[in-house]
């Protein structure tokens, strides 16, 4: 789960006066809303992890151009459509989504984001648990074969 300080709130006016002054690494006007995330705070060997669209992705491909970036979507439109359903969501903002969907689908494609197509909670959360793994690994091998760390 999220910690209960994952979102903060904040006027329009203070959103965009931290636009403005380069404070987040990405932002978003999705609707009617803004949505960024701001630079986190470095830690040495751990992972930081984001809940974002494709062009927050795209941001952060700027600062972070080796960073791991997953797309998980629906095993098609109709599933797509069925679950927004489930939750309570109107048939407008389904038709929006559903349209911006496709979109993100080739935007992510074009940033070299891994795919998870998520037939189930269980079976994504494993293979993007994989994916992280695998990046761990590449960059723990590209340090080691270093020349700084050879040259001793």
């Amino acid at each position: 789960g999220e910690s209960p300080d994952a979102y903060v709130f904040a006027t329009r006016e203070a959103f965009e006066a931290k636009i403005e002054a380069g404070g987040f690494l990405e932002w978003v006007q999705f609707l009617d809303y803004l949505q960024g995330s701001p630079f986190p705070e470095a830690h040495e060997d751990q992972d930081v992890l984001f809940e974002i669209d494709v062009v927050g992705a795209q941001s952060i491909r700027k600062h972070y151009p080796d960073a791991l970036c997953i797309y998980v979507d629906a095993p098609s439109r109709e599933v797509q459509a069925e679950r927004m359903r489930a939750r309570g969501d109107d048939e407008q903002r389904i038709a929006q989504r559903l349209e911006r969907a496709e979109a993100e689908q080739q935007r992510a494609q074009q940033l070299g984001c891994a795919v998870v197509i998520n037939h189930s909670v269980q079976d994504s959360v494993l293979e993007i648990e994989r994916l992280i793994e695998a990046t761990r690994d590449a960059h723990t091998q590209q340090s080691s074969n270093s020349p700084a760390e050879n040259s001793e």
